[in-house]
């Protein structure tokens, strides 16, 4: 994988990488971890996700990658893309089995919020989020406010 150097030309690099993902899987209706009929080179897919969980090791673009999807869903409310990359940051650092472990989360109950089909508590999410070495942040929408 290409590795950019120029803040911009990354961010726009997530933002189509995540729009492939989430369409991909909303397409078939589950994980990717399943062979799915709309993408014809699984091959290919493979050896892409298996580079993007190598590439989000690096924990400045887990930052960025996590930080594209929430403003995604922001924009359409859209989770899927959201959870998504939750989902990908944390098997970029050791997998689901071990982070359930580390926050004394149910694996199972974890493995269903991360799912496309999942709605995790709030709560849950800032467990996750801590974990993974981030937290929410809050910034005022000038437009909303009229200002």
């Amino acid at each position: 994988m290409e590795t950019y150097t120029h803040a911009t030309s990354r961010s726009g690099f997530v933002k189509i990488l995540l729009a492939v993902l989430t369409y991909a899987t909303v397409r078939c209706g589950r994980s990717f971890d399943f062979f799915c009929p709309y993408l014809e080179l699984s091959q290919v897919y493979t050896d892409f996700k298996d580079s993007l969980i190598k590439n989000l090791q690096d924990p400045k673009l887990a930052e960025e990658y996590l930080a594209v999807a929430l403003e995604s869903y922001s924009q359409d409310q859209d989770k899927d893309a959201f959870l998504l990359a939750l989902r990908d940051v944390a098997e970029a650092q050791g997998g689901l089995t071990q982070l359930a472990m580390r926050t004394d989360l149910n694996r199972q109950n974890l493995y269903r919020a991360l799912s496309n089909k999942g709605n995790p508590r709030l709560e849950t999410i800032g467990i996750v989020l801590q974990e993974l070495g981030f937290r929410f942040n809050i910034e005022r929408i000038k437009s909303a406010l009229g200002g």
